[in-house]
């Protein structure tokens, strides 16, 4: 009763204190609603939540980031995952066995690995968090577990394949005990065309369907285990029915999402891609997720129900198919239907008490074209901030992929565009926009290429503040843009590494609202989901934990 109490109050002391911003999620909710006479309230509980208070736990890390090597560079990070006091390395992982911290070289750590079959003692990175947290929330489900994520040759690759493979093995003999059927599905947004392959990290295989990969998962689980596993792929539209005028970039339309929803109360949501390559290799993409525990995850639920339903009703042999694994045998059924609403109680946990809301983007297909809920969140938001814009992104802009390449600024909304945003947020309320992008080159494993140079985002920027206020004067402008637009370039030891991209999508709105999911800045035909969280004790270590780092160690524009 004490700790519902301190609860309570502690979400009525956030609720006073935000009360004191000009946005807040009731705002967004009610301008998402609203806008245009309500065009989109047929959406509402679809596209978008209404806000409700959640839970960052603090029993397990929430706040994810891959690699969350701030101020150490590659060749500290390679020598780390090859040090071996020891002279044993898992199997599987490729990772030195240890008894103690000694044992490893900074920044690894000696940890226990719930992500190996027998948990074992590892000296793992920081970015091994999410391994950690994706295998013990699997652990502990009791009804489901609902992962989706965008495909890359298979639903998951290398540490994240056998991560899965290893928790459902460990979820399996809980189902025994339990005797009640427990659902598993993992959905792939299919952005690869033809076959599909994945490599694991002991082994390579090459799977022409999603049947060896749902093989390759299941083939160890123990006899009489309630499991009942569905995997699929899905895209929604093929060349020319997806065309926005950005050639063959807009041609097709898949998931984007990236979702763990563990018994519809917890969910990991954020950039991540589940790729043991891109995300754990040799030069780690930056990424960022978080885990939150509540009634928002009922929102992720929906969002993959609606998938899976689009699935089921448009299979074929090339792209939309599904099999699903249970009572040890493999069908090409689809489990398409999790209960939005779970059995299972929120769990009475430690952590920070949150307000939070969903909005993702279904249209292209799978809903009707203007079921983009979450496009028009990102311009509201900007073009309402106070005070400060913080920006993590691949990019802002796309490079089409066509006979003549040209430059897409990001999508127009009926609130405007992203760039008329904070080109408004800075002349009107002198707001301080700082971002952060990818590296024009890109990591040279992923080519998460920033598409265009930090000058490129300046002068567009500096273009709409023209536009929109044709009586300031240039000098004005000029004046403004070098004291207010702050632009720059991720590393992580401020060395100028141009081998190092990002894959984040955070925003953050006067240091108490900020976005985590899978929605870029910059345009696509894609599916995608995201959260919206109101809290200054969260965007604090936001800021201290990462933002902070990856500022200070960031490359800047140099000034004009």
């Amino acid at each position: 009763m004490h700790f519902r109490f301190q609860q309570l109050l502690l979400a009525f002391l956030i609720i006073l204190t935000n009360s004191t911003f000009s946005i807040d999620l009731n705002n967004i909710y009610k301008h998402i609603k609203t806008v245009e006479g309500g065009i989109y309230a047929k959406y509402d509980g679809v596209t978008y939540s209404s806000p409700q208070m959640n839970i960052l736990r603090s029993d397990q890390i929430w706040l994810l980031q891959t690699p969350n090597l701030w101020g150490y560079s590659l060749d500290d990070y390679v020598r780390s995952k090859s040090h071996s006091k020891l002279g044993r390395f898992d199997p599987t992982f490729k990772l030195p066995i240890c008894l103690v911290n000694s044992d490893c070289v900074a920044p690894s750590l000696c940890k226990q690995a719930y992500f190996t079959a027998n948990n074992t003692n590892l000296c793992l990175m920081p970015e091994h968090d999410i391994l950690n947290n994706l295998a013990k929330n699997i652990i502990a489900a009791n009804y489901s577990v609902d992962i989706v994520q965008l495909g890359k040759g298979g639903i998951t690759t290398g540490e994240f394949t056998d991560a899965i493979k290893n928790s459902l093995n460990k979820l399996a003999q809980k189902s025994i005990s339990l005797n009640h059927q427990i659902n598993i599905r993992l959905l792939e947004g299919s952005y690869i065309p033809f076959t599909q392959s994945i490599n694991t990290q002991n082994e390579q295989i090459s799977f022409e369907t999603l049947y060896q990969y749902l093989t390759y998962l299941t083939k160890n689980l123990p006899a009489n285990n309630k499991l009942r596993i569905s995997v699929a792929t899905m895209r929604s539209c093929e060349p020319v029915y997806c065309d926005e005028g950005g050639g063959l970039y807009f041609d097709f339309a898949w998931n984007h999402g990236k979702i763990t929803n563990v018994d519809n109360r917890d969910i990991i949501v954020g950039g991540e891609n589940y790729w043991g390559d891109v995300y754990l290799g040799d030069n780690p993409i930056n990424d960022s997720s978080i885990e939150i525990v509540g009634p928002i995850a009922q929102s992720a639920t929906k969002y993959a129900n609606i998938l899976w339903d689009y699935v089921d009703k448009h299979k074929n042999f090339t792209v939309n198919y599904c099999y699903t694994y249970v009572s040890g045998e493999i069908n090409n059924s689809c489990l398409v239907n999790i209960p939005e609403i779970t059995k299972s109680k929120l769990i009475s946990t430690h952590g920070i008490a949150v307000k939070a809301m969903a909005v993702a983007k279904l249209n292209h297909k799978v809903l009707d074209e203007d079921a983009d809920q979450s496009g028009l969140v990102q311009v509201y938001a900007f073009k309402n901030a106070e005070s400060s814009i913080k920006m993590s992104q691949q990019a802002l802009f796309v490079k089409s992929i066509s006979i003549n390449p040209h430059i897409i600024p990001p999508t127009t909304t009926v609130d405007g565009d992203v760039i008329q945003a904070l080109a408004y947020a800075i002349h009107i309320n002198q707001v301080q926009v700082s971002i952060i992008t990818s590296n024009l080159e890109g990591n040279a494993e992923a080519n998460y290429s920033s598409t265009v140079p930090l000058e490129y985002v300046y002068n567009a920027i500096k273009a709409s503040m023209i536009k929109q206020f044709p009586k300031t004067k240039p000098q004005k402008i000029t004046e403004e843009l070098n004291r207010l637009l702050h632009l720059a370039t991720i590393d992580f030891n401020g060395t100028n590494n141009t081998n190092i991209s990002s894959h984040n999508k955070l925003w953050m709105i006067d240091d108490h609202i900020f976005y985590q999911g899978s929605h870029n800045i910059y345009p696509s035909s894609l599916q995608e989901y995201g959260i919206i969280v109101d809290s200054v004790e969260a965007a604090e270590e936001i800021n201290v934990k990462f933002w902070g780092p990856m500022w200070k160690n960031a490359n800047p524009m140099k000034a004009n």
